[in-house]
């Protein structure tokens, strides 16, 4: 028996432990139906650069399906312009319905795994909950990571807060 001890081509299976904007490469996809019978890809992506380079940030996004459909395609046209699709890609990609969940993950797979990506993930609570993620747009993710540098939120409510404090 082999002792696999050879790290180097891994990133860590954790996630960044400070909330903030990554740059992030989608590592991995895979579908599965979640418990309440939807149909449901999970995303795994690897932090970049940065002090948690190689990090491992996991989400997930249910497919367009039943009445909602029309509503979860907004996340997911979210997650694709994070992806560096543009609109005019996106429609001409993805053009049919599938089946089954292992059709579409494959038809996602080959459009973006491997693209880099912007993500403002904030880790689980330590109180329990869910860790979250906001797909961002490369313009939205170097306008907010521009505006934490230089000291200012991007937080609106946190500027009228400063304001009514002066």
């Amino acid at each position: 028996m082999t002792i696999e001890f050879d790290f180097s081509e891994d990133g860590f299976d954790m996630p960044p432990s400070d909330a903030g904007h990554y740059r992030v490469k989608i590592s991995e996809l895979s579908g599965y139906e979640t418990s309440n019978g939807n149909p449901r890809m999970s995303i795994q992506a690897t932090i970049m650069d940065g002090p948690f380079e190689g990090y491992t940030i996991k989400d997930g996004l249910n497919f367009p399906a039943g009445p909602k459909a029309r509503q979860i395609r907004k996340f997911w046209d979210q997650f694709f312009v994070a992806c560096g699709l543009t609109p005019q890609e996106v429609r001409s990609v993805f053009t049919k319905n599938f089946d089954t969940i292992d059709d579409a993950v494959g038809m996602v797979r080959d459009a973006i795994l491997g693209s880099e990506a912007h993500v403002y993930f904030t880790p689980r609570p330590p109180d329990g909950g869910y860790s979250n993620c906001e797909w961002q747009s490369q313009a939205k993710a170097e306008v907010a990571t521009k505006s934490v540098k230089e000291g200012r939120s991007t937080d609106k409510s946190d500027e009228l807060s400063q304001f009514l404090n002066m």
